[in-house]
């Protein structure tokens, strides 16, 4: 059944599925607000992105950033998209 996608639920999920090392740099709250940034931001280059997430106050790599987006596939998989 494709259900509907929740934030909050896509941030607990994801950071459930960051490796050990991520799931401690970063809370839910900062997935949260990774992922909010991260769909808004999704036609910008990724300086544009990075800037952004700077402006938060998000110290976050690229790497990082990537390893998250994969990380929230596990989300996108349970919701069947």
């Amino acid at each position: 059944m494709n259900k509907d996608y929740d934030p909050k639920d896509a941030a607990k999920v994801t950071h459930q599925n960051l490796p050990k090392e991520l799931q401690e740099k970063f809370t839910e709250d900062d997935i949260y607000e990774i992922l909010e940034i991260k769909y808004h931001a999704d036609r910008q280059d990724i300086q544009q992105t990075m800037g952004m997430y700077g402006k938060r106050g998000i110290d976050i790599s690229e790497e990082e950033m990537k390893t998250i987006a994969r990380a929230e596939e596990a989300y996108l998989k349970k919701l069947g998209a």
